[in-house]
């Protein structure tokens, strides 16, 4: 798998998790407060997964 592809599987990841939680608001599942928190974490978890994979050898991205 390159890394375009990896990187789109953690995007499309992250915006499933977004539209999920967005629905879990509008239909007062969750307050604003919870969505606030749970969105930072998602979006921090994104980052640290980019992160990841920006940083990670060939060799690493492969055996992943």
């Amino acid at each position: 798998m390159t890394r375009k592809e990896i990187l789109e599987k953690i995007l499309e990841m992250h915006k499933m998790k977004m539209e999920y939680l967005l629905n879990c608001y509008k239909n007062q599942e969750i307050d604003i407060e919870t969505l606030d928190v749970l969105v930072s974490m998602i979006t921090n978890d994104l980052v640290q997964h980019v992160t990841d994979l920006a940083r990670a050898s060939d060799d690493e991205q492969n055996r992943k």
